[in-house]
């Protein structure tokens, strides 16, 4: 599928989109002219359910969809070729403007919960506590249908304000071409999806230009190519994705279990902000260090890896008896924080943070806080996000000057101050969190990764100094990154520039050691 744009990139305004030799913009919609036109002359419709009520019409409906079924083999026998397609046509059209008056339907029942204009509470009188269930259990639609026609009525329905006037479809343009009958529900959740990604950023012109775009894609391409089209038009509006901030992550952000499976097990579907993240990847750091929490061992540490009193051998002991997958340890690492939770039950929240957090930011992000941090795991984090993950935290900062790290005479933050230097150098391990990977030190002069060397102290808190590595001064550590090939150039938050800070939140009481 080929395609182009057209516009000004410096005001981020979209004049036109071309998919397939077809520009789409924000003129008046046309709709794509019909394969053949059905011969109903003499015949007027309209007179014959004037003045009818909503169910006479949904009877006059039942009644001609039954004749329909019925007799439907002898009925298409006796249609041309022609004639066919048109009844293809009148069909679909149909079907799409049944849109209109399922999301109508849909938004009178969910009233009491939707934008109130009344507090009728239609699923309550069926015996259910929402209009989802309603319509997934009640009407037997499945959730998956009943999420459907939820997307369809807040996109093209009428909502009420609490003054109680109607108020224009928040998708205008798509709600004329589904009225139309040029449009139907799949596209109406294309043009949602597409209009949901848009940044707060965006001016309201821009986002009205925009949705009168895709509804004119939706009026003449598929659901999938208008997907492309959407995807082209957040490409014009945002090229450099810096549009985004806190109030669209926040928007964004879910988390959910998916139905089980024949096998009982089930699926999670989450999109995570930046702060969630960097907690997460910590914590199963620590909960899915190898041997740590392994259900298949009894002899295997439950817990941190760097709980205070845990005995080094015995970690490196079941790490030798280690036969799980990355996936699997990190699955074990959460059923164990869940099983910590719950015996935790009832006693106050933690007010600490109880594991490392190295994030390396710059001074003049810090100071207008603005920009992006980076953690030690790889995590790109907002710098207003970081302003108030570390609010709850004890900092340690480590100032670094011309490659050189700032020595600090505290032994228990040593590691943690090492761990700020040297980052994560994943010389010849591309991808993958840096704290999974030896921490590797190329030549400056040959580029080449030195040999492995006797296991030295590890940059990850204790007990888990079971991968060795190679430290280079911290006079070259710096240049080492400059090396001619290896894959450091991907990590820019490893590169030691001057005035850059890296700043770790240590999640423990004031006064208490290592």
């Amino acid at each position: 599928m080929s395609g182009s744009t057209s516009g000004n990139s410096t005001s981020g305004e979209v004049d036109t989109v071309t998919v397939n030799g077809i520009s789409y913009d924000d003129d008046a919609a046309r709709s794509a002219p019909s394969t053949a036109r059905l011969d109903t002359a003499g015949f007027d419709p309209d007179t014959l359910i004037a003045g009818l009520s909503p169910a006479e019409l949904l009877a006059v409906q039942t009644a001609t969809e039954k004749r329909l079924s019925a007799e439907a083999t002898a009925l298409l026998a006796a249609e041309s070729d022609d004639g066919l397609l048109g009844l293809l046509d009148a069909r679909e059209q149909a079907h799409r403007r049944a849109e209109v008056f399922d999301a109508a339907l849909y938004v009178e029942i969910s009233t009491s919960s939707i934008h109130r204009i009344s507090d009728r509470g239609v699923y309550r009188r069926a015996g259910h506590i929402s209009t989802h269930q309603l319509y997934a259990h009640g009407a037997r639609l499945g959730v998956g249908e009943a999420r459907r026609r939820r997307v369809t009525a807040e996109g093209i329905g009428a909502m009420g304000a609490l003054t109680g006037e109607r108020l224009e479809p928040r998708l205008a343009a798509t709600a004329t071409a589904v009225a139309d009958g040029d449009a139907g529900g799949a596209h109406v959740a294309a043009v949602t999806e597409i209009m949901e990604k848009l940044p707060s950023a965006v001016t309201h012109d821009q986002r009205v230009k925009a949705e009168a775009m895709l509804a004119d894609a939706a009026r003449r391409l598929d659901p999938a190519a208008v997907t492309v089209v959407g995807n082209r038009i957040l490409a014009w509006l945002d090229p450099d994705g810096t549009l985004a901030d806190d109030h669209d992550r926040a928007r964004r952000r879910t988390f959910n279990l998916q139905p089980q499976n024949r096998q009982l097990m089930s699926k999670v579907r989450a999109l995570l902000t930046p702060v969630l993240r960097a907690k997460l990847e910590v914590l199963l750091y620590q909960w899915a260090t190898t041997g740590m929490n392994n259900p298949g061992d009894p002899d295997s540490p439950r817990g941190a890896a760097d709980q205070p009193g845990l005995d080094p051998a015995v970690l490196a002991a079941a790490a030798e008896r280690e036969t799980r997958t990355l996936g699997q340890r990190q699955h074990d690492a959460l059923e164990a924080l869940c099983d910590w939770a719950l015996a935790l039950a009832g006693q106050p929240a933690p007010t600490r943070i109880p594991s490392q957090v190295v994030v390396t930011v710059t001074d003049e992000d810090l100071a207008r806080q603005a920009g992006i941090g980076w953690t030690a795991t790889g995590t790109r984090i907002p710098v207003s996000d970081l302003v108030q993950f570390a609010a709850d935290t004890i900092p340690y900062l480590a100032v670094f000057s011309q490659a050189t790290g700032r020595r600090s005479p505290e032994h228990a933050w040593r590691s943690l101050r090492r761990h700020a230097v040297e980052g994560s150098c994943t010389w010849g391990a591309p991808t993958g969190s840096p704290p999974q990977h030896n921490s590797w030190h190329c030549s400056p002069a040959t580029g080449d990764a030195p040999p492995r060397a006797a296991p030295s102290r590890s940059s990850a808190p204790k007990p888990t100094t079971l991968r060795p590595r190679v430290v280079a001064s911290s006079a070259t550590h710096a240049q080492a990154h400059a090396c001619p090939t290896g894959p450091t150039t991907a990590r820019p938050t490893l590169r030691l520039r001057s005035g850059q800070v890296s700043t770790g939140w240590v999640g423990r009481a004031a006064g208490t050691t290592e």
